[in-house]
């Protein structure tokens, strides 16, 4: 492989707000465009000043390079477009100014089906809620690309792809009760101590088409809490008591004084004799009691709430709709616009942002580094921008891409490009592939079991593969997805390999395309061959060189602390310092492999740790303190694949401070074999595994 320095290009590519501004503008002329315009802004004439203002916001701050480089008639149209398309998105989202009858079904078909993502008798699940802003920006694209007035079926697609999913642990939220009664009669009695369940659903994951979110809860069982009480009790008791019953002793018939203790009459003679007598009786006895009740509940505590913005979703149903780059651009202008509109009702979006940072932007996923790519021989040059292009957008290697290419029609130079199956074009698909295989035929067209059409029937004609749910692609954005246009079918093959899953498994997504082994391993060895024997020529001065064989450097740099012993005790990696540069230095993957972790940690701040096989046996990389993420879990990435910027994040020395904001700016970077990055014993020296360091200035670097 030819290692260049950084010259100069000779001729720049166009870049994406450019090729945005020429694509709108050409599909401005779309007779259904200009229908919803018309009533968009009639709708909407009160707001036009403020419009003009946010779009004027919007091409400072996102398309400042498109006045340089196209004429004043073509970004003029451009601006009415993004003008016109802010109208229609704020109409049909927010339902202003709607007056014909299928305008208002359409809203409250928009309305409903974003409804439908969620139980929004559920509070905690109405902010996951997807946007009726976001569902009317993707389906103005579509719009622009073709004739179909209202498109009911890409907005029930997009918002049920997008519909959050939500994971629930169930919790026993219990109470206990025990009552003490503490009787002086009868003494204490401890009652029993009796539950009562309670149930909860706790929330604790959501993925939504904006972010994901992990919530880690504690079961806690709280201290007994007691209610004392101070009564008094009544109980019936026998006791013994005494009294005096009267017994005659003679009747006189003299008068008797009563006044007497023991009456007598006038002679002298007692009459009655008072008699002491001994009995029992049963009396009410008032008593103290003590009645002390403890209660006490399980809590459900939340602990941890991990969020993190994440736009897969989102760009992977944009993807299976053929958005470029620059739909993609256009669908993000219009929901910013729309939700401004709204007074910012709706979650910002950031998702331009998460496809730079993601290497969806400035690093693409089919080179895995900033730069131009010069190809080996036998690939034709002119050819490259097409494979880097729709590599981009589909995240399909270039290098897969020019194999098919030479496999299929030896680069376009098969003498008729048709098959003996009938398969057409550049990339030889079958029509009804192309077109869609929901298309049975029709009075005037006749399929076949092998995929042919024989009729009429337009299979360029964009809506028609819309319908029938075809994999062709308008790659040029003149209007038609042509498989005879070189363009076309390049972004179509990257459709058609992204949406067999070339991201989770190359060889399957390829068996895909032909069916045999044999083809699979013919196109995996000429693209090992065509990568390996491409140049490689980064733009960013700070990026790591693409080298051959199986690994490369992670970054570039001084080497500020080796491996191995260091202040009293083990240093596990190698960190590659900022060494005064300003800017961003890229992170970049040593080997290819499988991202097994992307999260913040206390002492490695921002970290990423890659799973490789290599030479047969199991590697752990890992990459600390980065400023950013640009890999999530899952994602399978090349050597080279960009992972994020060098940054400061956890602990590092010295401590940053706003007077200084870079100190501490390194990479830290493990190497652990038989995997288990977790573990201290596993650690080896990444130096053993690079080539030798090359030097520049007298400083060494990687």
């Amino acid at each position: 492989m030819s290692m260049l320095l950084h010259p100069q290009k000779e001729k720049k590519e166009k870049s994406i707000p450019s090729k945005l501004a020429e694509r709108k503008a050409k599909q401005a002329r779309n007779k259904v465009f200009k229908k919803l315009a018309k009533k968009a802004m009639v709708a909407t004439q009160k707001a036009a000043v403020k419009a003009i203002g946010m779009l004027i916001k919007f091409l400072i701050t996102k398309l400042i390079a498109i006045g340089g480089i196209l004429g004043a008639k073509v970004l003029l149209i451009f601006v009415c477009v993004v003008l016109v398309g802010v109208a229609i998105t704020t109409v049909f989202s927010l339902g202003k100014g709607l007056e014909e009858p299928d305008d208002i079904e359409f809203y409250n078909h928009v309305v409903a089906e974003a409804d439908k993502t969620v139980n929004m008798s559920l509070a905690e699940e109405v902010p996951y809620r997807v946007p009726e802003i976001l569902l009317t920006s993707v389906s103005l694209v579509k719009l622009l690309q073709s004739e179909k007035d209202y498109d009911y079926t890409i907005i029930s697609e997009t918002a049920s792809a997008l519909a959050p999913h939500f994971e629930r642990e169930t919790f026993n939220a219990y109470t206990e009760k025990q009552v003490i009664v503490e009787d002086e009669e009868l003494g204490i009695d401890e009652g029993e101590i009796i539950r009562t369940d309670n149930y909860v659903d706790m929330l604790t994951f959501v993925d939504a088409w904006n972010e994901w979110m992990d919530i880690t809860y504690e079961e806690k069982l709280t201290q007994w809490n007691y209610q004392v009480e101070h009564t008094t009790r009544t109980m019936v008791q026998e006791v013994a008591y005494s009294w005096y019953e009267e017994e005659v002793i003679s009747y006189s018939s003299e008068p008797v004084n009563y006044l007497l203790p023991n009456p007598i009459d006038s002679n002298g003679v007692p009459v009655y004799d008072r008699v002491l007598k001994h009995g029992t009786k049963e009396i009410e006895v008032e008593y103290k009691v003590k009645i002390t009740t403890k209660t006490r509940e399980k809590r459900i505590i939340e602990t941890n709430r991990n969020h993190e913005e994440d736009y897969s979703r989102l760009d992977n149903i944009l993807n299976s709709f053929g958005y470029g780059s620059e739909d993609k651009m256009f669908i993000d202008g219009q929901y910013q616009f729309a939700n401004e509109e709204s007074g910012n009702k709706y979650p910002v979006m950031n998702y331009l942002h998460w496809m730079e940072m993601r290497g969806i932007g400035d690093w693409r996923p089919g080179n895995g580094f900033i730069g131009t790519i010069i190809p080996g021989e036998g690939v034709p040059i002119e050819y490259m921008p097409y494979y880097q292009e729709a590599g981009e957008t589909y995240g399909v290697n270039w290098y897969t891409l020019a194999a098919i290419h030479y496999h299929e029609t030896s680069f376009s130079t098969h003498p008729t490009m048709i098959s003996n199956v009938g398969a057409v074009g550049h990339y030889q698909f079958m029509p009804r592939t192309w077109l869609g295989w929901s298309f049975s035929g029709d009075p005037y067209n006749t399929v076949t079991r092998l995929g042919n059409i024989i009729g009429p029937i337009d299979i360029t004609n964009v809506s028609l593969i819309s319908q029938y749910r075809g994999y062709g692609r308008d790659g040029n954005g003149n209007g038609k997805a042509d498989p005879w246009d070189l363009e076309d079918a390049v972004h179509t093959a990257a459709h058609y390999l992204a949406s067999n899953g070339y991201s989770r498994d190359r060889y399957n997504a390829i068996r895909a395309y032909n069916h045999s082994d044999v083809y699979v391993r013919n196109i995996l060895d000429t693209a090992e061959k065509y990568k390996l024997n491409a140049t490689y020529i980064p733009d960013n001065p700070h990026a790591p060189y693409v080298t051959l064989g199986q690994v490369m450097y992670p970054t570039t740099g001084r080497i500020t602390s080796g491996f191995g012993e260091r202040w009293g005790r083990m240093h596990r990696g190698v960190d590659i310092g900022l060494g005064g540069r300003s800017g961003d230095i890229p992170i970049v993957a040593f080997a290819e492999g499988k991202v097994i972790e992307s999260k913040y940690m206390n002492d490695f701040g921002n970290m990423v740790v890659i799973e490789h096989t290599l030479d047969g046996e199991l590697y752990h990389s890992l990459y600390a303190h980065l400023q950013n993420r640009a890999v999530k879990i899952g994602d399978y990435v090349t050597m080279g694949s960009f992972l994020g910027y060098m940054g400061n994040t956890g602990s590092v020395q010295p401590t940053p401070s706003p007077s200084n904001p870079r100190a501490g700016t390194h990479l830290h970077f493990e190497i652990h074999r038989g995997g288990c990055w977790d573990l201290r014993t596993n650690v080896v020296d990444p130096l053993l595994f690079l080539p030798p360091l090359y030097r520049k200035d007298g400083d060494v670097f990687w």
